[in-house]
Order: structure tokens, then C-alpha cells, then sequence
């Protein structure tokens, strides 16, 4: 498996006998630097994602659910890996991963001397991730932490290098699970699911019989 993650053409066959999964990401980004909205850390991902081959949903469908005050995405951005899976639904959407990242200032690095010529600020970046199944709520890996710190004589800058670096180790850490996780699935049996709409009671027992038979 090592190997595949190695192997770009590997990794790009793997991904075309997925039928090339359809991400999303929802992530709530807190820049506690100056409580100003980014998006570093998607943007970041997004490009992770987009260069390695997977087919990644526009961002424009996800603020469209954010104007419009959708509940589920709301609810997703708190962690609800059921209304993650209704977003999924929602833009047509393979994987959906939703996560946080918080970008803090860690302190003035060198002196505070009153003549000093460079003083930098030290920034800080924490992300976490859960990656969600977008028709079963399944979730498929799990991030718990991934860390980036950088200093500059710019807060901003330092922000920004910081969180790309948090972002980087999460996408990676993301794209080996799955990679992992895949690569099992094609040389073993795999489970697969049945989505049943539009039917009554009845006939979902109807089917379920007629399955097992």
C-alpha cells in the first residue's frame, strides 16, 4: 500500500476504479488573529484534492447552502456526520469531510526591546477532520489533530503559511486513509448498499426478503 501511495499512475488507477469520488469539504475556519472570516485551510485542500485527481464539488454550491441558512449545514459544521451526509446528498457529493481550523497567535518571537528593528509574530494552526460516506453516513478516516507553527514580521503572513502547512499534513493523512482503505476494498469483497426511495413499508420488507432469498 506504501507503494500505491508512491505511485501516481497506482494512485490515479485506484481513483478511476472509484469512479473518481466526488469531494466536499465543509470547513469551520476561526482566525482568532484579528476574528476576520478565511478560508485558508479549504482553499488549501481544494487544491490538494483537485491536483491529485479527485473530482472536487465547486465551492460556489456550498456558500449557496450558507446564504440560504440550510440547517444541515449548519449542523455539519458542528460535526453531525448524518446532516454532512445530507449535504453530500444535496450537491452530489461521493465523500463529504467536515472539520475545524484554528489559526492563533503564539506570541511575539525575538525582543520587545523599543529598538529593536524585527520584532515577528509566532502563528499557530490546529485542524482536525472527519471524512463521511455521503449515501451511508460511514465515516472512512479520521483526523484527530494536524499541526502547522511559522513566524513572520506579518501576522497575516504568518497565519496563512501556517495553516497551508496544517492543511497539507490533513490532506495528506486524508488521502492516505482513503487510498488505504480502497485499496483493501479492491482485493477484498466489498460491501454494497442499497438505496431504496420512493417506497412504503411494505415494499422495502418486500425487497429486504427477496434480497436475502
Amino acid at each position: 500500500l506504501d507503494e500505491v501511495l508512491q505511485d501516481e499512475l497506482a494512485v490515479q488507477t485506484l481513483l478511476n476504479a472509484m469512479d473518481r469520488p466526488k469531494i466536499v469539504f465543509l470547513i469551520r475556519e476561526e482566525y482568532l488573529i484579528d476574528d476576520t472570516p478565511t478560508d485558508f485551510a479549504e482553499t488549501k485542500l481544494l487544491k490538494m484534492f483537485d491536483d491529485k485527481g479527485f473530482n472536487v464539488i465547486d465551492r460556489q454550491l456550498v456558500a449557496a447552502l450558507k446564504v440560504k441558512g440550510d440547517p444541515d449545514y449548519d449542523s455539519a459544521l458542528k460535526g453531525n456526520v448524518a446532516a454532512a451526509a445530507q449535504i453530500a446528498n444535496q450537491l452530489g457529493a461521493d465523500i463529504v469531510v467536515i472539520g475545524t481550523a484554528k489559526i492563533s497567535c503564539g506570541g511575539i518571537v525575538g525582543s520587545r526591546d523599543k529598538d529593536a528593528k524585527y520584532v515577528m509574530t509566532s502563528v499557530q494552526a490546529d485542524l482536525n477532520a472527519k471524512i463521511v460516506r455521503g449515501d451511508t453516513g460511514e465515516i472512512l478516516a479520521i483526523v484527530p489533530e494536524a499541526h502547522g507553527a511559522t513566524y513572520h514580521l506579518s501576522p497575516s503572513t504568518a497565519g496563512v503559511r501556517a495553516v497551508n502547512e496544517a492543511a497539507e499534513t490533513l490532506g495528506n493523512d486524508i488521502i492516505g486513509q482513503l487510498i488505504r482503505k480502497w485499496s483493501t476494498q479492491q482485493a477484498n469483497a466489498i460491501n454494497v448498499y442499497l438505496v431504496l426511495k420512493n417506497s412504503d413499508f411494505m415494499s422495502y420488507m418486500y425487497y429486504g426478503t427477496y434480497l436475502k432469498s
